[in-house]
């Protein structure tokens, strides 16, 4: 009985350790899936993506008023005197001093400020780019994956090759090895000639040789092959994708359609958009800047259980700013000229672009 248990228990300890070293299929599908999900190029690219986005959110926060409140409460233990003149003697004598207190026992402030700016063009130029950086990055994301998952399929290709080339060679080396020892065999009851023994030898340790040749670049190839897709390295993998059919040729097509649908090229695009938005925002610094403002104080004091019915200082007021640029030492000039030629260069570089396609 206790020799049945142990190999029950030898025998699913063994099942499990088959289980762990499986090894795990991919498909040409399931691996681009997986390439997209864990490629850490395109992750850091994603992030990009959330960044233009939080800042999108912060230069369109520009449009809505700012809002703030504050308040404060004091409670006065200790009663502050001060002498103060509080009557005169009949007929201009000397004046009566007395101690007043001079503050009360509550002091309850409470205060609310408004600003928003009315009229200023760098706002709407300063949001437009933020929108158009994000639509950047996202057309930079694209053309990343895009010939990350090229190179994918490439790769996936290029594995399945040397893992067949890794199986020719090893199925060669056996047949040579086979061979010598069949060789070997008719040397040693005289059948054979000692060449013909050197020459199955040779032969055997060329086809060695080969094999070893043929599963280093295997290893090579599928190491490059789990670092673009994130997969272990002690996880051993089997490619399981069938090409039985080949795929069909495709219609030629118009060439301002290919650049149009290459998210390489409209990034340069966006990118010439951009350069006008800067060019307007380097404009806008010449115009001026108005903005409102309003705030709202309540405030008093007072004694025993009352907070501010003994002295009310509230306050209410309405302003209007208006700030007028007159000199800047030239900075302004210079940067519409920067504007104006990162523009030209960016027309030279999409000219350059469209004639190397």
């Amino acid at each position: 009985m206790k020799r049945i248990s142990l190999c029950v228990i030898v025998f699913a300890v063994m099942c499990l350790i088959a289980t762990m070293v499986s090894a795990e299929e991919y498909d040409l599908a399931s691996y681009l899936a997986l390439v997209e999900r864990n490629n850490p190029d395109l992750l850091m690219l994603y992030k990009d993506i959330e960044l233009a986005k939080t800042g999108v959110t912060q230069a369109r926060s520009v449009f809505f008023p700012s809002v703030g409140v504050q308040g404060g409460y004091n409670r006065n233990f200790i009663d502050r005197k001060q002498s103060m003149a509080v009557a005169s003697m009949p007929g201009g004598g000397p004046l009566v001093f007395q101690d007043v207190r001079t503050n009360y026992d509550n002091e309850l402030t409470l205060g609310i400020g408004v600003n928003q700016v009315l009229f200023n063009p760098g706002m709407l130029s300063n949001y437009n780019k933020a929108k158009l950086s994000q639509a950047i990055r996202e057309q930079s994301h694209e053309a990343a994956r895009e010939a990350i998952l090229c190179a994918a399929k490439k790769l996936y290709v290029r594995a399945q090759l040397a893992l067949m080339v890794v199986e020719i060679r090893e199925s060669s080396e056996n047949l040579s090895l086979e061979q010598y020892q069949r060789i070997e065999r008719r040397y040693q009851v005289g059948s054979a000639i000692e060449m013909d023994l050197l020459s199955a030898e040779v032969d055997w340790r060329s086809k060695t040789d080969a094999a070893m040749e043929a599963r280093k670049n295997a290893e090579l190839v599928l190491l490059a092959f789990r670092n673009l897709a994130g997969i272990p390295h002690s996880e051993s993998i089997t490619l399981s994708h069938e090409y039985s059919d080949l795929p069909e040729i495709p219609e030629p097509v118009n060439f301002g359609n290919i650049l149009a649908n290459r998210a390489d090229y409209r990034t340069l695009l966006l990118a010439k958009d951009l350069t006008d938005i800067e060019r307007k925002a380097a404009r806008n610094a010449f115009f001026p800047e108005l903005s409102a403002s309003f705030s709202y104080a309540l405030g008093g004091m007072g004694n025993g259980s009352s907070l501010v019915g003994d002295y009310d200082f509230s306050s209410a007021a309405l302003g209007i700013n208006v700030r007028i640029p007159i000199v800047a030492g030239g900075a302004r000039l210079a940067r519409v000229k920067a504007a104006q030629l990162v523009m030209e260069k960016n027309y030279h570089c999409n000219v350059s672009k469209r004639n190397r396609h």
